[in-house]
């Protein structure tokens, strides 16, 4: 009866890790096809309403750029808190446009 039991749970096992896996891949999919959908999106805002897709670049921008600004004063008191040296300025990041660029 054991053994049953044993090749029962095993049985189980490898139809959950199978279902994962194809969870997994059902989830890759749809975020591939939702970057497809996004991408042409932004295509048709850009030649559909340039003004909209410019002024809708600069928001978004101004919110990545007030998010980092406000994680680096976040890291900043936490170094201070803790004694550690704080953060270097700079991210890296460049702000421009949109498509512009690579």
């Amino acid at each position: 009866m054991k053994n049953t039991i044993t090749d029962l749970d095993a049985e189980i096992a490898k139809a959950k890790k199978q279902a994962a896996a194809r969870i997994a891949k059902l989830k890759r999919e749809a975020a591939a096809e939702q970057k497809k959908i996004d991408a042409k999106v932004i295509e048709l805002l850009r030649t559909q309403d340039p003004d909209l897709y410019d002024t809708l670049v600069r928001s978004a921008l101004d919110a990545l750029e007030a998010r980092r600004a406000k994680s680096s004063d976040s890291a900043r008191r936490s170094a201070a808190a803790t004694g550690s040296p704080a953060p270097a300025d700079g991210d890296g990041f460049t702000r421009r446009a949109f498509g512009e660029g690579a």
